[in-house]
């Protein structure tokens, strides 16, 4: 099955000039270019983003807290380190970040649905 997925390749492209990588890298190129794959991929970027932001992170600054039981030391490095909250890094400087995504996710709706 390998051979002939080779021999479609081979036969639109010279053999000799182009690998399975470089077409495929090729492809991956007028994806994102011509048929807007970028609004795809940058959608998905975002969810990731996001998702690392408000649900991955806290979670393991939660996880890997000391117990309550330290606080009978009262040392005050360790009470910062157990009452230290976790502030999301997409919500410094006024959310500015998704408001920028926001505003590149509305164009891309936009664009789309008058193309149509």
């Amino acid at each position: 099955m390998l051979q002939a997925v080779y021999k479609k390749i081979t036969k639109c492209y010279d053999a000799t000039k182009y690998t399975v990588i470089n077409i495929c890298m090729k492809n991956f190129f007028v994806w994102m270019q011509k048929d807007e794959g970028w609004k795809a991929v940058l959608a998905v970027v975002y969810a990731f983003i996001c998702l690392f932001d408000f649900v991955v992170v806290p979670a393991w600054i939660g996880i890997t807290r000391p117990p309550l039981e330290v606080l009978s030391a009262l040392d005050t490095e360790t009470l910062n380190i157990i009452y230290n909250q976790h502030s999301p890094f997409t919500l410094q400087g006024g959310g500015l970040f998704h408001l920028a995504f926001g505003a590149l996710l509305t164009g891309s709706a936009i664009s789309r649905i008058s193309n149509k």
